[in-house]
């Protein structure tokens, strides 16, 4: 099975003891929640009633994209242990109150705590929970859990507009309606994965993945989102990257790329879009 396979490597994790582990390809730890500012320039772009592509990561793009609307969401990562941790994510959303959920994920001291967990077990799929299941038989899981993830500090990490008390309540009706697909897949066979679906998308959220890239992929990832990504996109369709090193590395491929900019004294770091013409 497929999960087994999961865990075997969610537990290897555990036990390297190495709290900045990051590998760049496949299995590794991943960030339990966000540290973009995504309601600062999600309202950029077209979400409401759309399809949207999205990095799963810690699961909060997704979350974004079905409070404000999104009609159908395909999440895809390189890391197959992303898949587990929104899936709880979603489940928690979905029997949990605010409260109750932000101490589970949004506070470190308590985050993953038992106590939710063993509330949250009922409810969730065979497939999660077994998942999870397996990493808290392990001995002192609650102590290592920060070498499974990692637990941004920054003043964006705690800006989601889903966790306003009103937005919360939206969130829970709104993922009622929306459609969503987890894939494992790296990005640069994304175009292939989604061969069938080109020209049905209408925004696709590329986090901050450029800074996550080898140098080979560095040099191609401009070119590969114009000529390689934005098959996929509807006309006028919009490709999002969230980089401050974007522009700094590709000053002559930026003029193809619109600038959107975050107004906050708290960051430097700016969107870019490129529209599908």
């Amino acid at each position: 099975m497929e999960v087994e396979e999961d865990i075997k490597e969610a537990i290897a994790l555990l036990e390297q003891n190495d709290e900045n582990f990051h590998p760049q390809m496949g299995y590794g730890k991943f960030y339990i929640r966000t540290n973009e500012p995504l309601s600062y320039y999600y309202p950029h772009f077209k979400v409401k009633d759309a399809k949207i592509i999205t990095v799963t990561g810690s699961g909060d793009h997704l979350l974004q994209a079905a409070l404000e609307g999104a009609k159908e969401v395909v999440s895809f990562d390189v890391n197959p242990l992303t898949y587990y941790l929104t899936s709880l994510k979603l489940t928690a959303i979905e029997t949990m109150d605010l409260k109750t959920y932000c101490r589970f994920f949004e506070h470190m001291k308590t985050m993953l705590n038992e106590e939710g967990f063993d509330f949250l077990c009922p409810y969730l799929k065979d497939d999660v929970r077994l998942f999870w299941e397996s990493l808290y038989k392990e001995k002192d899981f609650f102590q290592n859990r920060k070498y499974l993830c990692y637990f941004p500090m920054n003043y964006f990490a705690s800006m989601k507009t889903f966790l306003q008390p009103q937005n919360y309540v939206l969130l829970q009706e709104q993922l009622k309606n929306v459609q969503l697909r987890f894939m494992t897949t790296d990005l640069f066979d994304l175009p292939f994965v989604l061969e069938k679906e080109q020209g049905t998308f209408d925004t696709i959220f590329l986090s901050n993945i450029f800074d996550w890239l080898n140098k080979k992929q560095v040099k191609a990832y401009p070119n590969f989102i114009k000529e390689e990504l934005a098959p996929l996109l509807k006309e006028d369709g919009k490709c999002v990257v969230y980089s401050g090193l974007y522009d700094y590395y590709f000053p002559y491929e930026m003029q193809a790329f619109e600038t959107v900019s975050i107004e906050s004294k708290k960051t430097n770091y700016k969107v870019f879009m490129y529209t599908k013409k």
